[in-house]
């Protein structure tokens, strides 16, 4: 019985580590963003401050203001552009409070990942902004 009980405990304290970390995915643009909509979807500040670039985070939670959050929404990636550290990821999204919006995403690749930046296609140099979507 003491040692079920260890074993439990223990588990516990493992899954207590290792569950928040699949929540935080930024190994490609598209996984950052799906982290950054369930992040908005759980009123998670400090995830969604982990979604964008490291020189924005501070003013996002200084700026952070949960009644600028729609209750629900759906998204749809439409396009993406990806280069070696920078991509631009065009977006669909729908809720009650705002209608549809389509909106064009920037991130940068950053030593822990893809990152939302609020950059423009100017300070891009491996993205192809010539194209159409």
């Amino acid at each position: 019985m003491k040692k079920t009980l260890s074993a439990l405990i223990s588990s516990c304290i493992i899954l207590a580590f290792v569950i928040p970390c699949w929540a935080e995915d930024f190994s490609s643009p598209r996984a950052t963003l799906e982290t950054l909509f369930q992040a908005i979807r759980d009123r998670d500040k400090e995830l969604c401050a982990a979604c964008v670039s490291e020189e924005l985070r501070q003013e996002m939670l200084e700026n952070w203001d949960e009644s600028d959050l729609p209750d629900e929404f759906e998204y749809e990636i439409l396009e993406e552009e990806i280069g070696e550290s920078e991509a631009v990821v065009k977006i669909k999204m729908i809720s009650d409070e705002y209608g549809e919006e389509e909106d064009e995403l920037w991130l940068i690749k950053e030593a822990d990942g893809w990152k939302i930046t609020m950059d423009t296609y100017d300070d891009y140099e491996d993205i192809d902004t010539c194209s159409e979507w």
